[in-house]
């Protein structure tokens, strides 16, 4: 009875001390057989959503809303790499990559709430692709702050092969030349450049329409008249459009062939929508083309129609948009 009376008394002191505090949950756990497993923590991968506005495309990755598919999907990429991280035990360097993430997102164009989405000048619109600003467009790693049409050539690189086609079609014409017989010299020259891209990249050569040179013409004069070009009649044809300096005429086809850079063959996609002119103007199946030129004062539009255009099917670009065949062209 004594002993039972202790062993009561030796558990009521033991219970008044304070139990010690367990330590923090680290995870989940699986008991497996005779072992007790850790689950490792599930991993968000972030996904992009889109919509469309005004007929302008945006995407959404996590809580933020992008005009760029390429810029959105470096985003999610790098919110689901910190995902992966946090798994780790380097607590260090999962705070290190957020940051990293959190700074990345600083450098992007971001695009206002789906309320009230705002476009920035140089967007381009779905179906044409539109040059609105050429200082900011075409000037860019081109031809700095200068104007004059004897400076372009210097502010290039010489040993690219956009150079070297630019060159062969451009060099021993200047404005005077291509302004000649209201700019039917300018317009042959740039289905020359154009054919010369796309033979490079196995394409057939395009040949002039005249049903769609009357239509890019008339495009291009009520584009000078009204300072604005609107297309939404003409979705069945492929249309590629700028509004630039007459210096910069020469490089207009070259600006809108290096957003080749933006086009990943490795997936056979555009990474954005400013590689659908490089993927235009290469586009296998394309037969036809229509060219319109018109001067208002120191500027030039000009208007190219492309007839078939770029489908929208991913598939069609594996089939449409090949490499450039010849490595060596010096």
């Amino acid at each position: 009875m004594r002993l039972y009376i202790l062993l009561l008394l030796l558990i009521k002191v033991l219970l008044s001390f304070d139990a010690p505090a367990l330590p923090p949950k680290q995870g989940r756990y699986l008991i497996k057989g005779n072992y007790i497993l850790r689950k490792p923590q599930s991993i968000t991968y972030y996904k992009i959503t889109s919509y469309k506005h005004n007929g302008k495309s945006f995407y959404i990755c996590a809580d933020k809303t992008f005009q760029n598919y390429g810029k959105a999907l470096k985003y999610c990429q790098c919110l689901s790499r910190y995902g992966a991280e946090k798994r780790g035990r380097n607590s260090w360097r999962t705070r290190l990559f957020l940051k990293k993430c959190k700074n990345f997102h600083k450098g992007l164009n971001e695009v206002p709430s789906r309320k009230s989405p705002t476009v920035g000048k140089n967007y381009f619109p779905g179906r044409g692709i539109f040059i609105k600003n050429p200082k900011k467009d075409l000037d860019k790693n081109v031809i700095g702050n200068e104007k004059k049409e004897f400076s372009i050539a210097k502010k290039m690189n010489t040993k690219s092969f956009t150079f070297y086609i630019w060159k062969k079609v451009w060099v021993g014409c200047n404005v005077v030349c291509y302004r000649s017989n209201h700019f039917g010299k300018y317009k042959s020259l740039i289905l020359e450049e154009i054919n010369n891209y796309r033979s490079n990249h196995r394409g057939d050569k395009l040949v002039p329409s005249f049903q769609l040179n009357n239509l890019a013409q008339n495009l291009a004069n009520n584009y000078a008249k009204k300072q604005k070009l609107y297309i939404d009649r003409y979705a069945g044809y492929g249309i590629l459009y700028a509004n630039v300096n007459i210096s910069l005429a020469t490089i207009i086809i070259k600006s809108l062939y290096d957003t080749k850079s933006k086009y990943s063959f490795y997936f056979n996609r555009p990474f954005s929508r400013e590689a659908l002119c490089f993927a235009q103007i290469v586009w296998s199946s394309t037969q036809k083309i229509g060219i319109g030129v018109q001067q208002y004062k120191n500027n030039l539009y000009v208007v190219l129609l492309f007839y078939p255009k770029v489908s929208n099917k991913k598939e069609d670009f594996t089939t449409n948009v090949f490499k450039r065949v010849r490595k060596t062209f010096l």
